[in-house]
C-alpha cells in the first residue's frame, strides 16, 4: 500500500505493540484488583494457602468474585477495541478517495 513508508510503518508497529500490551495489562490488572477486592481488609485475599481451608460457602464467594473480576477486566478493554475499530474504518473509508 505504501512501499516508500515501510520502515516508518514497521518502526511504528514496533513501538505500538508493546505499548498497547502494557496499557491493556495495566487496565485489566487495575480492574481485576478493584472488582475482586484485592488489597482490601478482607481476609479472603491474605494468603493463597488459606483457600484450601475455607468453608465451602466462603470459597464460593471468593470464586464468584474472582470470576466476575476476570469478566470485568475483559469488558474494560471493549472501549479501546471500539475506538480502534472505528478509527480504522474511518481511515480506510476516507483513504481510498
Amino acid at each position: 500500500m505504501y512501499p516508500n513508508n515501510i520502515a516508518s510503518i514497521v518502526s511504528l508497529m514496533a513501538v505500538s505493540l508493546p505499548l498497547g500490551g502494557t496499557v491493556g495489562h495495566t487496565v485489566m490488572s487495575t480492574v481485576f484488583n478493584n472488582v475482586a477486592g484485592v488489597g482490601s481488609a478482607h481476609d479472603l485475599f491474605d494468603d493463597l494457602k488459606n483457600l484450601a481451608s475455607l468453608p465451602p460457602e466462603r470459597f464460593a464467594v471468593f470464586s464468584h468474585k474472582v470470576k466476575m473480576a476476570v469478566v470485568w477486566a475483559y469488558v474494560a478493554l471493549v472501549p479501546f477495541m471500539l475506538l480502534v475499530s472505528a478509527s480504522s474504518i474511518h481511515y480506510f473509508a476516507f483513504d481510498s478517495a
